[in-house]
């Protein structure tokens, strides 16, 4: 008989991101109920990626009518364990903080999931009233998981919310489970961006990098799947690939997935993201790369460093500098022996670290630890 619960709070898609990508896997799994009953509640207030930080009259009322779903709940089922999301935004820590009270009302041990980054950018710039309400509802949470504590420590965690903090790497379900290793290839090489094409994600950088990549190698393809975080986003895209006159070498194909996914990944040989985004945690689509054995190329940027090591499983470049990121391509696509090693490391990394599975028995353990 089932008697441990945990009631997982958080969004789920749509909107698709990795968020909502983490808590939807958690509440679907069939290995995490075999030792937990697992209710959920969905808060998503978000109909896509553009509105996610928009204030709305819509997204009040919804989330009034989420706090008495919770109510109802926590009265007709007893609840040993709440995890939900840690949300910086001012509107979206309002809203989640409500919940956090809730709960606390009802004497439960809340378990904050921390995704991404934000701390010091978002909450240290606030006013000292809103300040000390974020420390207060803070306080209020039993622990917190994180993909790295790295990223915790750069963003400014304390040292109170860091001793009651535990790593929980991220995890997928390799789409190719089949593929342990990387497949040999020949010239030329594909180039994969794949993730939400926002700014902060590097994707103009990605852009602008193409024109000097291609006066060497003039048979490389770039491929960017995805959708654009907003029109001006896309107009400014367009822009540039007409400015550099590299229509030719570009190919910008809109949100895939299923077969279509595997097929661009199996294509390709490099991976880049030279993401900056502002609340970056640990890409999914950077684990789906290591699990086809793709080079990659990213930043030393929120939980990444905890999971690519520069030179040994992939290469970071700087964040904002085209030229550098055009320079590490060039180089990955010159030195081909050096790049199948890296390529190789990813693979094994993953195998090794991040599989659903793996993650589950470290999430159960956590659990388990925390409820005796």
């Amino acid at each position: 008989m089932k008697t441990k619960k945990i009631l997982v709070i958080g969004g789920l898609p749509p909107p698709l991101h990795g968020a909502s990508v983490y808590f939807k896997n958690i509440v679907d799994n069939e290995k995490l109920k075999e030792d937990f009953k697992v209710l959920s509640l969905n808060i998503s207030v978000n109909e896509d990626i553009s509105t996610m930080t928009k204030f709305s009259i819509k997204k009040v009322l919804l989330s009034m009518v989420y706090y008495i779903k919770l109510v109802f709940i926590l009265v007709f089922n007893r609840i040993g364990i709440v995890y939900i999301q840690v949300s910086y935004p001012v509107f979206a820590f309002l809203k989640d903080s409500i919940f956090i009270l809730i709960l606390k009302l009802f004497r439960k041990k809340v378990v904050g999931a921390v995704l991404g980054t934000g701390y010091k950018e978002i909450i240290e710039s606030k006013g000292r009233l809103l300040l000390k309400y974020y420390g207060f509802v803070f306080r209020k949470f039993n622990a917190f998981t994180t993909p790295s504590i790295y990223m915790l420590t750069n963003d400014g965690f304390t040292m109170e919310m860091l001793k009651k903090s535990k790593e929980l790497p991220f995890a997928i379900n390799p789409i190719n489970p089949s593929m342990q290793s990387i497949k040999e290839v020949s010239f030329p090489f594909q180039i994969l961006f794949m993730g939400n094409l926002h700014p902060g994600k590097g994707v103009f950088e990605c852009l602008e990098s193409i024109s000097t990549v291609v006066k060497k190698y003039k048979r490389e393809k770039f491929i960017f799947a995805g959708e654009w975080s907003s029109s001006e986003d896309e107009n400014r895209a367009n822009k540039i690939i007409k400015e550099n006159d590299i229509s030719s070498y570009c190919e910008i194909i809109g949100t895939i997935s299923g077969e279509e996914k595997k097929k661009y990944f199996e294509e390709s040989q490099i991976f880049l993201l030279p993401t900056y985004y502002h609340s970056e945690g640990l890409p999914l689509a950077l684990l789906d790369a290591m699990s086809f054995g793709l080079y990659i190329i990213t930043t030393k940027h929120a939980a990444i460093p905890s999971v690519i090591i520069d030179s040994f499983n992939g290469v970071c470049c700087k964040q904002r500098d085209s030229k550098d990121l055009a320079d590490k391509i060039i180089n990955a696509i010159k030195e081909k022996v050096e790049t199948d090693r890296i390529r190789q490391q990813a693979i094994k990394c993953f195998y090794s670290n991040y599989t659903y599975p793996i993650f589950i028995n470290r999430f159960k353990e956590f659990l388990n630890e925390f409820i005796n």
